[in-house]
């Protein structure tokens, strides 16, 4: 009885040993654009480490690196409680994000927010024109809720719609128990259904509405933790607090606990292909 009871701790601490590792690991080099650490800075500038756009660089506009990070030496700290507070990218070192005439994406980070029931929106990520055009974003909306958003478009006829993943209904809301906890957020798009994932669970499926478009080609730039443009909402709908590991990927993943047996233990990963 004694035997069978060591063994079954030690491997319940094996799993979870291994479940912590394998959890923070890099997304997969297939497909993926860009990979940002936010572990350094390179001329003072954020600096993507992989993927097909390693290198490409953004400007820190009252944003800072923190040590308060799930993993790695850093995380990126926003904070618009003193001043603007986000990372804007040029339109040059936005292009590889616009994602143009695609019909296959997938964006994942850690986000650690520090407040709700915001009265705005808060977009971590934002791929927009300076007069407020929206090629997409990821936000967490006034609701606390999580949602997806992408501008889509047929190009045989001109026609644009719309797709989104929005947490409306789902039942999964940040509450006062989410203050300043570690979440994993991720949505896919694959021309006909856009899925959200919140700590690798699915979340919200939506059927696009016109299956046949594909994202929009607006030379629209990229902002992390909020929006930058000329309109009232110049520099606006600001996230707070904090984000790690930030993936863009053109390839749609599925996201989850992918369990198997290696070496005799459990293998446990957070990006499914």
């Amino acid at each position: 009885m004694i035997y069978f009871r060591v063994v079954y701790i030690s491997r319940i601490l094996l799993f979870v040993l291994t479940f912590t590792v394998n959890l923070n690991a890099q997304p997969p080099s297939s497909g993926l654009v860009a990979y940002f650490n936010f572990d350094n800075l390179v001329d003072d500038n954020l600096v993507s480490v992989s993927g097909t756009s390693e290198g490409v660089q953004g400007s820190l506009v009252g944003a800072k690196l923190t040590s308060d990070a799930i993993y790695g030496s850093n995380a990126l700290e926003i904070d618009p409680a003193n001043g603007e507070s986000f990372v804007s990218f040029s339109k040059e070192n936005s292009s590889p994000f616009t994602f143009s005439k695609v019909n296959k994406m997938s964006i994942a980070l850690w986000i650690k927010p520090k407040r709700i029931n915001s009265n705005e929106e808060q977009r971590f990520i934002s791929v927009n024109s300076g007069h407020g055009g929206i090629t997409y974003y990821f936000e967490i909306s006034k609701n606390n809720e999580f949602n997806a958003f992408i501008s889509t478009k047929d190009y045989s006829n001109d026609s644009y719609g719309s797709a989104y993943a929005r947490g409306t209904s789902y039942g999964s809301v940040l509450s006062s128990n989410d203050i300043d906890t570690w979440r994993h957020v991720a949505f896919t798009f694959d021309g006909k259904v856009m899925k959200l994932y919140l700590d690798a669970n699915l979340v919200k499926e939506e059927v696009v509405s016109t299956p046949n478009n594909k994202i929009v080609d607006f030379p629209n730039m990229l902002h992390l933790g909020g929006v930058d443009s000329l309109g009232d909402n110049h520099r606006a709908q600001y996230f707070q607090d904090k984000g790690d590991g930030v993936s863009f990927l053109e390839k749609v993943l599925r996201f989850g606990a992918n369990f198997q047996e290696h070496q005799n233990s459990l293998q446990v990963s957070l990006f499914g292909e």
